[in-house]
């Protein structure tokens, strides 16, 4: 009698959990790429130019010595950086984890932290691809030095273009990466930044965005981050702006940042994107993200029931989906001609893989 009870709490028990498991997938769709595939346009070369580092700013990182953390070889290290037209260099400071068990080069990618707090989400990001075969460089964000002025926030995009830009330089300096396969991983802003290297980066053979919307004047007018609300109340707005204040401050915005990914969205081959998007997202909005997918071409991505901050509940999947969208993107682009032609970029016949630019 009691071996039956115990069985039956058993069998309550997996009944419990695999309904728990049932609501959590059963809530995320699957949405796959869409089907004739949208050609990318080429980047015109007066934009291309404005979103690299000077020629004249050499590429010398300096880097501290190797640590371990929970088994994994990292460094952090800093470089300069300076776009044309830009008054000043500015420091870049990264750190670059190593992928684990690897022999010989391979893939590398360019991770973006989110917005505000620690980089924990990064971290947990690069560790994750760092075990699966990846070596994962996250570069720090770069927050406007004046957070209550547009042309601040342009510059801070655009630098932040720049800066990844030229850690895949280096990137592609190193003999244990493979220079051909390089991607780009981010969440929230740096979904956005990823967004944005996704169109202007042709390096790039896939991008994973997470959280990412385009039309950024009309997220920051919506969002309910401290440093858009800190925005907007410098502008004007208050906490219950009508919709002609609203439509007056996107319109003064779109103005001045042009370093949004829906502007640049023609330029995105979507098959090399994976995007996840949050249906109930109150800091990038969720109307915002979906422009940004349809303006992308409709790529492969996954839609989750959460918020912003509640999708943390959902990284698992987020990263496990990621990693195979990654293995068959890379599959897909393969060895060959392609790898050829980036081994000679690396080796000094171009300036956007030898550190030169």
């Amino acid at each position: 009698m009691r071996r039956r009870r115990g069985y039956v709490v058993l069998a309550m028990v997996g009944i419990g959990f695999g309904a728990l498991a049932g609501a959590y997938y059963g809530a995320v769709r699957h949405l796959p790429l869409a089907t004739p595939v949208r050609p990318a346009r080429a980047v015109p070369a007066a934009i291309d130019a404005a979103y690299h580092c000077r020629d004249d700013v050499p590429l010398a990182p300096q880097l501290e010595p190797v640590q371990i953390d929970d088994g994994l070889r990292f460094v952090r290290g800093r470089f300069v950086c300076q776009r044309p037209g830009a008054p000043r260099p500015h420091e870049v400071r990264f750190t670059f984890y190593r992928a684990l068990g690897v022999d010989g080069p391979a893939p590398a990618f360019v991770v973006t932290p989110i917005l505000g707090g620690p980089n924990e989400v990064a971290r947990l990001v690069a560790r994750d691809l760092a075990r699966h075969g990846y070596h994962a460089l996250i570069v720090d964000r770069r927050k406007p030095r004046d957070g209550t002025r547009f042309e601040a926030w342009e510059r801070a995009l655009a630098d932040m273009v720049a800066d990844r830009r030229r850690a895949i330089d280096w990137l592609q300096s190193l003999p244990e990466v493979d220079p051909a396969r390089i991607g780009a991983y981010g969440v929230s802003l740096g979904g956005i930044t990823t967004a944005l290297l996704a169109a202007l980066e042709p390096r790039l053979q896939v991008a994973v965005i997470v959280m990412a919307g385009g039309d950024l004047p009309q997220v920051i007018a919506r969002s309910e981050e401290g440093e858009c609300r800190l925005l907007r109340r410098a502008h004007g707005l208050g906490d219950t702006p009508s919709a002609a204040e609203i439509e007056a401050f996107e319109t003064a915005a779109r103005r001045v940042i042009r370093t949004d990914p829906l502007r640049f969205a023609p330029f995105v081959d979507p098959r090399k994107v994976v995007m996840f998007l949050t249906r109930r997202d109150h800091s990038v909005d969720s109307a915002s993200q979906l422009r940004l997918w349809r303006a992308f071409g409709r790529p492969e991505a996954w839609s989750l029931p959460t918020g912003h901050y509640s999708a943390i509940i959902y990284l698992p999947l987020i990263t496990d989906r990621a990693r195979a969208f990654i293995a068959r993107r890379f599959a897909e682009s393969g060895p060959g001609p392609h790898r050829d032609a980036a081994i000679r970029l690396s080796s000094g016949t171009n300036r956007t893989a030898t550190g030169s630019n």
